[in-house]
């Protein structure tokens, strides 16, 4: 009677112990199984949730890329702008673009087409397109962001007859020409010429603000801007009239 019941309880404790082995890797099971949801729920779609930031980002290269900015080293704004307040860039950098309507866009650059006092302007592709447009940075800097928020307003109204704008800053490298909207010569109506584009209003103020008193490239510059004296819109045919 005892040996049964020895015998009883040892196969009793033989389950217990299957059974705690089983609910130890149950347990273990359960908690990688949770572990991986939260893993996959804080990875999947990151490179989306970082593109949504907004920030300029540079690529990992597997070579080194060709630097565009003069002054490469970055002293301000979290690394990414030289002192001169210019931000840094490399051939192949994205650049995340939240226009005013509120579309975000992804541009990578090509390359740099020039700067000035204001900022850098740089050659890019719209990844999405593959248009090739031209990005003007401006520099990080309250007094030439107003300036470029001026810039903006400008471009707007430059085609209304309402608003006499002035240019101030008309030469060969502001005056671009476009095979798009060909004209025909009058003089040979069977001739197409390219149309004419203006650029760079980052100077350009209306005729009654005229603020500014140092304007205009100094082979372009009108008298009455060298004098210091009032100045109206004629002083850009002055300077168109030097450019040819």
């Amino acid at each position: 009677m005892d040996g049964n019941h020895s015998h009883s309880d040892e196969q009793s404790n033989d389950v217990a112990r299957r059974d705690g082995r089983w609910r130890d890797s149950h347990g273990e099971a359960e908690a990688t199984a949770r572990g991986h949801t939260v893993l996959a729920k804080l990875t999947t779609h990151l490179v989306d949730t970082y593109s949504k930031c907004g920030l300029p980002r540079h690529e990992q290269p597997k070579t080194a890329r060709r630097l565009l900015t003069k002054n490469s080293q970055v002293v301000a704004n979290n690394g990414w702008d030289n002192c001169d307040n210019n931000i840094v860039l490399r051939v192949r950098d994205l650049l995340d673009v939240h226009t005013r309507s509120g579309v975000a866009k992804t541009f990578v650059v090509l390359d740099l087409l020039g700067q000035g006092t204001f900022g850098q302007v740089f050659r890019c592709q719209d990844v999405a397109t593959k248009a090739v447009v031209a990005i003007k940075i401006i520099r990080n800097h309250p007094s030439y962001y107003k300036q470029a928020l001026v810039e903006v307003q400008v471009s707007q109204l430059v085609q209304s007859a309402s608003n006499v704008v002035i240019h101030c800053d008309l030469k060969p490298e502001n005056i671009l020409l476009t095979g798009q909207d060909k004209l025909h010569s009058m003089a040979h109506p069977s001739q197409v010429v390219p149309s004419i584009k203006l650029v760079d209003f980052g100077s350009a103020c209306y005729e009654n603000e005229t603020v500014f008193s140092y304007i205009q490239s100094r082979f372009y510059r009108s008298p009455e801007v060298l004098l210091g004296l009032p100045y109206c819109g004629a002083i850009d045919m002055w300077s168109l009239g030097c450019v040819r």
